[in-house]
């Protein structure tokens, strides 16, 4: 007897959903509220990296577990600049400009839910973070790879999630 473990896995990504958003949603969040207010409803940040200008990038991650990482830019005041939730495909086109580390990855989407070196390129790591494509259910996963030497981003792609995406499993 078999038994399927992606059904587990999806309702542990719903639960940190509902742990994330809480009573409200994070859409709803607009430039110009105070990061204090933000933290109040939501609770601190996964990540939090103070920029040389005296402004900060924060980011609220579901990942290990869940799809979604909300990423804020706030000014040297603590105000919420911009507020955008970055595992979808429009912001990876960000990726392609500029150089790259890894502590700039983490700062902008927030920690990966796994990091994976593979034996046929032992001097890169793997980033995986999961994510839902624009379809419905369709789940998706972004991989960037990160020079280990030069800690710099080499590349990145999107494939389907083999773990949840139903057209991976054959359901």
């Amino acid at each position: 007897m078999t038994y399927s473990l992606r059904p587990v896995i999806q309702i542990l990504g719903l639960a940190g959903a509902i742990t994330l958003v809480g009573c409200g949603s994070m859409t709803q969040i607009a430039p110009g509220t105070p990061l204090q207010t933000v933290i109040s409803q939501y609770g601190q940040p996964s990540v939090s990296c103070a920029n040389p200008d005296g402004t900060k990038r924060v980011v609220w991650s579901q990942e290990p577990e869940g799809e979604l990482a909300w990423g804020a830019d706030v000014d040297a005041n603590g105000t919420v600049t911009t507020f955008t939730q970055v595992l979808a495909p429009s912001q990876f086109e960000v990726l392609n400009q500029g150089s790259w580390d890894a502590q700039r990855v983490n700062c902008h989407f927030g920690p990966p839910s796994r990091i994976e070196t593979y034996p046929e390129n032992p001097n890169q790591v793997v980033w995986h973070y999961q994510y839902i494509s624009e379809q419905p259910g369709n789940y998706m996963m972004l991989y960037i790879t990160i020079n280990k030497a030069s800690d710099r981003v080499v590349n990145y792609s999107t494939a389907p999630n083999p773990n949840l995406n139903p057209l991976v499993m054959g359901a």
